[in-house]
């Protein structure tokens, strides 16, 4: 439930911020595409043009080719490249007949060149085949809640069955770039990858103009097909503000994702809201015993300048509290709301028992060692 009610809220105050940023963006040439610039943490939309609209996406197929390779396989594993997976069409790192390659080099391949063989490769000889690959593709995008999506390969080459949305890709893309792996190598401007049966190594240069002209960029992939168009799927740092930025059928690409990155970054600044390591909380349970709880999460948030103080934070008790209670039981729920709408909320859980039966020495004790890990 409280997910349908953050997504509704999220949705109000995105339109309230698009007018507005809007304004910044106007005069532009109109282009037939898609786009949208999300906050990495919070998936907050800070501006988006028809984010909704199913679309050809080429290869950017390849972000979640990443995503499932790196969730699920060893990257130092080597690899042996079956013959059937050289020689496929489009980009290519001109992988050979039984090469041998590591995970690792093979996902370099397929980011920074865009490798539709690495993809093959992977796909095939980690997965047994391009059907098997693709459902557990799929697995992952309704996990992610991309719902408009539908992988076929992992490469995007033309798919009618392979599609998705700006927003879809934005959220798929934020996951990425949550995870380590994903992170290093999506960044990357260069790598140097080894054949280890033969000592032969390739230099792969990153295709991403933006990572080489837009210094806030930290990555992540491009793709074109005639019928997808130029799409590029970005992310961008200033200060504690990362942005994902996708564009879908943009001709311009880079120069509309750097337009709309600068345009989100002078309007919003990320705000810790909820700090886990400072939060401290006690209730009462009856008598003289009192419950002391701690939270799960920290939560930040981007914020305009007027949305600052329109913020508010309340704690909501459990109620009929009673000792003795068990460490984690719940006792609480703390929500944050923007202008009155829900933006976030999680459980309160108590620290310990009760007082009495560890001792206040102990209490407290118990309570510094949860409230500082």
């Amino acid at each position: 439930m409280i997910k349908k009610i953050l997504s509704v809220t999220l949705s109000l105050l995105t339109v309230a911020a698009l007018m507005i940023f809007n304004t910044a963006v106007k005069g532009e040439a109109e282009t037939n595409d898609s786009e949208i610039i999300i906050e990495k943490l919070s998936g907050r939309v800070l501006y988006q043009k028809d984010p909704d609209e199913k679309r050809y996406i080429a290869s950017l197929t390849k972000i979640m080719t990443a995503i499932v390779v790196i969730e699920n396989c060893d990257l130092e594993k080597k690899i042996t490249v079956p013959a059937k997976c050289c020689g496929i069409e489009g980009s290519s790192v001109y992988l050979k007949p039984n090469e041998v390659l590591s995970v690792e080099d093979l996902l370099y391949g397929l980011m920074l060149r865009s490798g539709n063989d690495c993809a093959e490769t992977l796909a095939v000889t980690l997965f047994g085949s391009i059907d098997s690959f693709a459902r557990k593709m799929n697995e992952k995008a309704r996990e992610i809640g991309a719902e408009n999506t539908n992988f076929v390969n992992p490469h995007g080459l033309y798919d009618g069955e392979n599609y998705s949305t700006a927003r879809d890709m934005a959220y798929i893309t934020a996951y990425g770039m949550k995870l380590n792996a994903f992170r290093k190598i999506a960044g990357s401007r260069s790598k140097v990858i080894t054949d280890s049966a033969t000592g032969e190594s390739r230099y792969l240069k990153n295709k991403n103009k933006l990572l080489f002209g837009y210094e806030p960029c930290i990555g992540v992939k491009t793709g074109y097909t005639k019928k997808a168009g130029r799409c590029l799927a970005s992310a961008a740092v200033k200060g504690n503000t990362e942005l994902i930025s996708v564009v879908l059928n943009c001709g311009p690409m880079y120069e509309i994702s750097e337009r709309n990155f600068e345009a989100a970054f002078a309007r919003y600044e990320t705000i810790e809201l909820l700090n886990r390591e400072n939060f401290s909380f006690e209730s009462d349970v009856g008598g003289k015993e009192k419950a002391r709880g701690y939270i799960k999460e920290s939560f930040s948030y981007p914020l305009t300048d007027d949305e600052k103080s329109a913020v508010e934070t309340k704690i909501v008790t459990e109620n009929g509290l009673k000792a003795p209670l068990k460490k984690d039981e719940i006792i609480g729920r703390i929500d944050i709301t923007l202008e009155n709408q829900l933006i976030f909320s999680q459980n309160i859980y108590s620290i310990l028992d009760v007082e009495k039966k560890f001792g206040l020495s102990d209490a407290i004790k118990n309570w510094r060692m949860y409230n500082n890990r």
